[in-house]
């Protein structure tokens, strides 16, 4: 037996990757034996273990683990389990417990072939072992989900639940990867199926305190899924339970986070459909009566003050829009009115060259531009700063600066720069980028800030609406 690098004396990265060798092989870091010795419950429990090993000895050496560290350790541990399935699987054992194993080890080592071959022998075979054999079948519905094989996973979902014996993280697990495999393949209304099913799973972990920390963010996700795909459906009513529901579960986890969220989305879901006065009554029921539902004051307040930010954009929905004020400089061409746009479906993108999540926008906004040509005008709206990548620069540098800018962008639509706040502060923008959709009459009916795939969609679609009104 041969080690590939001592304990000290050596630099990080070999620290990080020291393992022991036996015939250039990868074995486990504890193996004073031969991996054929192990036997399949044996090999499991080490590779279950490797990473937290790993973690543990880098923290003690205080050493803070970053993603490249974790990834890394992640693929030793799937070398690790694909050496002991090799091993495993050739025993051709009918022990249940060397079956669930042995299977256990397919799904760490992402052999998913193998890991559906075993933990189904196992889930057929006789065996007292409820517990695994639900851990199996959730395992199984997860693979065949990444593997687009719906009929079978719904099949084992079946008898999952038939079993009476649901865990609420099994279940999340399966749901959420269910929907997206199905959303991925276009199939909203059974993704929506999975994602509720999800969601109320989310909600039962994060009910317990142990697992409300991490379970919340689930809650988040899963909840806010639900809207996306509802949107997609152009389901207002499936929308609006979705957000609902969300903020209910803001109250019993106790989270600032899902409750702004929830209801920042549903405000805005309000206002924009013409229900501007169920929207303002929303808002101001949450900065009120409705935080007293939380347990926690501090977290009350937090959840109060994220809302009263966004407050000037919520007054703006359902109102005539203003023209950009100050003194502007527009190229190409000059500076027009928006009443003059009337018509049209307007678009203000408020960004700036050193806003990184600005350009996540660009190509989508080019893109309109031209498929909607004749339909939509999109202003690009920023201002000037008085420098260039953080030095110093006159007006006249600048404006050069950002022609050169938009050309290099390929951005086909027209740049307005202000040379004050005037019109941000107007608008309501209070973070970069935000976006403000004016529909044909010249309505304010769309305004939000920040940059996400998930934003992006929504932006498109209401979009879309709004090109379809006469």
């Amino acid at each position: 037996m041969k080690r590939a690098c001592t304990r000290s004396g050596v630099i990080f990265t070999a620290i990080f990757l020291c393992v022991i060798t036996i015939a250039g092989q990868l074995v486990g870091p504890n193996d004073e034996r031969r991996p054929e010795s192990l036997s399949a419950r044996e090999m499991f429990d080490e590779v279950n273990q490797f990473t937290r090993n790993r973690f543990n000895e880098l923290e003690s050496r205080g050493l803070a683990i970053s993603d490249e560290m974790r990834a890394e350790t992640l693929e030793n541990q799937r070398r690790l389990a694909k050496r002991y399935l090799d091993i495993a699987r050739t025993r051709e054992s009918d022990k249940g417990d060397d079956v669930y194993h042995t299977g256990m080890l397919g799904w760490v080592s992402q052999d998913f072939d193998a890991a559906l071959e075993f933990l189904g022998r196992y889930v057929d075979g006789e065996t007292e072992e409820t517990e695994r054999r639900q851990v199996s079948r959730s395992v199984m519905v997860v693979i065949f989900a990444r593997k687009m094989e719906f009929t079978k996973a719904e099949q084992v979902l079946r008898s999952y639940l038939a079993a009476n014996l649901e865990k609420p993280r099994e279940r999340l697990r399966m749901e959420s990867e269910l929907a997206i495999a199905k959303k991925s393949e276009g199939d909203i209304e059974g993704a929506l199926a999975h994602s509720a099913n999800a969601f109320v799973a989310a909600v039962e972990l994060a009910a317990d305190p142990r697992n409300r920390l991490n379970a919340f963010v689930e809650v988040i996700n899963m909840g806010m899924e639900r809207f996306e795909l509802c949107l997609v459906l152009r389901n207002g009513g499936c929308a609006t339970n979705a957000l609902e529901e969300l903020r209910d579960a803001s109250f019993k986890t106790d989270s600032p986070i899902a409750f702004f969220i929830s209801t920042n989305e549903l405000i805005r879901n309000h206002a924009e459909n013409g229900r501007r006065s169920e929207a303002l009554e929303i808002y101001r029921r949450s900065v009120g009566e409705d935080l007293k539902r939380f347990s926690n004051a501090n977290t009350a307040t937090d959840a109060g003050q994220r809302l009263r930010l966004n407050e000037k954009q919520y007054l703006l929905i359902g109102e005539p829009a203003f023209e950009l004020g100050g003194s502007n400089i527009a190229f190409p061409g000059e500076v027009g009115k928006l009443s003059d746009l009337k018509g049209k479906v307007v678009l203000l993108d408020f960004w700036a060259t050193w806003c990184l999540p600005c350009f996540d926008a660009f190509p989508k906004l080019v893109d309109w531009q031209q498929r909607f040509a004749g339909n939509l005008e999109i202003l690009g709206v920023t201002r000037l700063y008085g420098n260039i990548n953080g030095d110093d620069a006159s007006e006249t540098a600048e404006i050069s600066f950002l022609k050169t800018f938009r050309e290099e962008q390929g951005l086909n639509y027209q740049i307005i720069v202000s040379r004050d706040l005037q019109s941000e502060l107007k608008y309501g923008v209070r973070a970069l980028p935000t976006v403000v959709l004016i529909d044909r009459t010249g309505k304010i009916r769309y305004i939000d800030s920040g940059s996400s795939t998930a934003r992006l969609e929504r932006l498109r679609l209401k979009l879309e609406e709004l090109i379809s009104e006469n």
